[in-house]
């Protein structure tokens, strides 16, 4: 005879689980909880309208939750393919975005490097030409300091000049007045014989006034220059014509 169920103490075990745990019967396929034998309006609410709590039935398993986290992880898998897509989509664009802007950089740096070198070849050309002009102006400097020592030279030379015609003017003035001098002497010196033979000094004779003679030969002299040194001896020459004079 069969044993009798004995109702649990548990008030969340139905007495037919009980049961089985007694007689050791396979226990049939897992129900929802709201729909046990027993709970039959016991004041419980279904599974479907309130949160489902699995420690309410230990080591009871839901078909339901199963499909219900297989079609979460569908749509999760979806939402994050979706988002990597665009994420994917956003990195393209901003690789071909920065990709282009590379290129109009390079492109921005090579003719920048053109007209850096095409200046850099104009400014060496003109550094050349300047430099030329700067030997050039050198040279320049160099013959116009020959021609500035030159002219000082010249303007040396020409007051040496200078002073040689005043020195030699000097020189036929005292050479003037030594000739007239000595003519003068001599003509006092002189001597004269006379008819009678007899030598006589002039000098000693009364009524010769030997000053007022060299006053007047100074005088002649120094109103009639030409004609005093066309008397003059032939090694002497004008102090006008100083061309063969060597310059000191």
């Amino acid at each position: 005879m069969p044993k009798e169920a004995t109702p649990s103490r548990n008030p969340m075990v139905p007495p037919q689980r009980a049961a089985r745990r007694s007689t050791g019967a396979r226990r049939p396929p897992a129900q929802p909880i709201g729909t046990l034998p027993g709970n039959e309006g016991g004041g419980r609410e279904p599974t479907s309208q309130r949160p489902m709590n699995i420690r309410e039935v230990p080591g009871r398993t839901s078909h339901v939750s199963k499909t219900s986290n297989q079609n979460d992880s569908d749509e999760n898998f979806e939402i994050v393919h979706a988002h990597c897509r665009k994420a994917i989509e956003k990195a393209d664009a901003v690789n071909r975005q920065l990709t282009t802007r590379y290129n109009e950089q390079r492109r921005e740096v090579a003719a920048n490097a053109q007209r850096f070198n095409r200046e850099r070849a104009e400014m060496m050309g003109n550094l050349k030409k300047q430099s030329d002009e700067v030997q050039r102006l050198n040279g320049e400097v160099t013959r116009l300091e020959q021609l500035l020592d030159t002219a000082n030279l010249n303007a040396r030379n020409l007051l040496s000049r200078t002073e040689l015609q005043q020195t030699l003017d000097d020189i036929h003035t005292a050479a003037r007045s030594f000739m007239t001098h000595l003519e003068t002497k001599l003509d006092e010196n002189e001597t004269k014989i006379d008819e009678n033979g007899n030598a006589q000094n002039f000098s000693q004779l009364p009524g010769i006034d030997v000053t007022g003679d060299w006053l007047d030969i100074e005088a002649f002299d120094v109103n009639n220059p030409a004609e005093t040194f066309a008397e003059m001896p032939g090694t002497m020459f004008p102090a006008s014509n100083l061309d063969g004079v060597p310059n000191i």
